[in-house]
Parts: C-alpha cells; structure tokens; sequence
C-alpha cells in the first residue's frame, strides 16, 4: 500500500491532496498540495477567498510510521479576505505556528497517559515542551466542550 493511500484513508483532508512521497534514512516527507479549484479560508473568520500568493515551505510533524519520522511539507497559502486583508490562510491540521499536527497532539497526549512525558518526548523524538503542550491542548479542548 502506499503512504499516499494510507494517509487519504486514515487523515482525508478537505481541500487538500498529498503529492510526492519522498524517503530518507530516517523521515518520510509527504508534500501537500492545495486541490485544484480550491480557495484558501481566512485563519480569522474561515471564510473562503482568493489566493494572494504563497509563503515558504512549512513543515509539519504527523505520526510517525515503522520508526520513521514523517513530515508533511506545505506552501501556506495567503489569502485576500475582504473582511480581514490579506491573511494567511487557515491549515486544518495544524494550529498557528505550531510545527505539530493535530493528530500527532492527540497521539501524544495518548501516550503521555501511559509513560511519563520525557519518555514520550525520547521515543517520539520531540521535545518535552511538545509533550506538554499537546496535552495543554487537549485538555484545554474537553474543557472547552465538556463545560
């Protein structure tokens, strides 16, 4: 099965595709594209707009498969809102300027419930900080949805 496969099974991702697939020694890179046709969302009001232009490539951390780290590389989108200017655009698994992914917060704070957080943050090959802040924030999620 392919990464690509794998990824479109378990994370779909609206208005998004993943491209090329690239393998070192160690990380798996997948690049993200924007699918054809889409307009980008304003990060403040979520509302769709026309693209501006393009920023650098960011990377992400995802899940990691079999030991590899993998990483999901994206040109953030700037979009012109006419609500809120140009902006950039609203990524769906990330959150601001964090370099971790939503599921990859979640999968941390799944384990962070079973070894202690410098041992998740060693096996996971991320830093403690990271740790502690996925389960910031997902427990500052059940909170916000559990009253």
């Amino acid at each position: 099965m392919l990464i690509k496969t794998l990824l479109n099974k378990c994370y779909p991702v609206k208005g998004f595709i993943y491209g090329n697939v690239i393998l070192s020694d160690t990380k798996i890179t997948v690049k993200v594209k924007e699918r054809k046709g889409t307009r980008g969302l304003c990060n403040q009001c979520k509302e769709a707009a026309p693209t501006y232009d393009h920023l650098n490539e960011r990377y992400f951390r995802f899940i990691p498969l079999w030991g590899y780290m993998v990483m999901l590389a994206y040109k953030p989108r700037r979009v012109s809102c006419p609500e809120h200017g140009v902006t950039v655009e609203h990524i769906p698994w990330a959150q601001g300027k964090s370099p971790i992914c939503e599921p990859f917060r979640i999968f941390l704070s799944h384990w962070a419930k079973y070894l202690s957080w410098q041992e998740v943050a060693r096996q996971f090959r991320v830093s403690w900080r990271n740790v502690f802040e996925s389960v910031e924030h997902v427990v500052k999620y059940a909170l916000h949805f559990t009253g």
